[in-house]
């Protein structure tokens, strides 16, 4: 009888865990998917429309896509700088696919010289099937930016993703 009863609480213990392990699973891809969409909201919502050079000094679009349609570049503002280290409020973006996750990066200077590199961080690495689009000033989607000045920014930007989870995503 108590081997039984011993058997059946064992039982009962492993399923509960393993529920356990599974929901927490489930929350930490949740957080993941909440924070990479939220720093991309908040890097888009401080987009502004300042051009910057590169280390070869020609001009960047403000905003641009890549040539491949898979990322995009831009400036935004509202960079804290709670040491007051000498640098800009302004910072250089980078969003992209890399065919294994969605990454985001910075560079620590807006007009580079050739020893400025982009930080990297793989914000979502289960997404796939990135694409973007850009709604201009007209109200046409495209699949491409910039769309006339390389200082006009689109009034929206969309991302969309497969997620192994949740599918498609928008």
């Amino acid at each position: 009888m108590f081997a039984l009863l011993a058997l059946a609480g064992h039982r009962l213990l492993t399923v509960v865990l393993d529920a356990r392990s599974h929901g927490q699973a489930h929350a930490d891809e949740m957080r993941q998917l909440a924070r990479a969409l939220s720093a991309l909201e908040s890097d888009l919502e401080q987009a502004i429309a300042r051009p910057v050079r590169t280390a070869e000094g020609s001009l960047e679009p403000a905003l641009f896509s890549d040539a491949d349609g898979l990322g995009l570049q831009f400036t935004r503002s509202g960079w804290d700088n709670p040491l007051q280290q000498p640098r800009a409020h302004l910072q250089r973006v980078r969003w992209w696919f890399d065919g294994q996750g969605l990454q985001r990066g910075v560079w620590m200077v807006l007009d580079r010289g050739r020893e400025d590199v982009l930080y990297p961080q793989r914000l979502l690495p289960q997404a796939s099937q990135v694409q973007w689009r850009y709604l201009d000033g007209r109200g046409n989607w495209l699949p491409a930016w910039p769309a006339g000045s390389p200082a006009a920014l689109p009034r929206a930007v969309e991302l969309q993703f497969v997620h192994p989870r949740h599918g498609l995503l928008r």
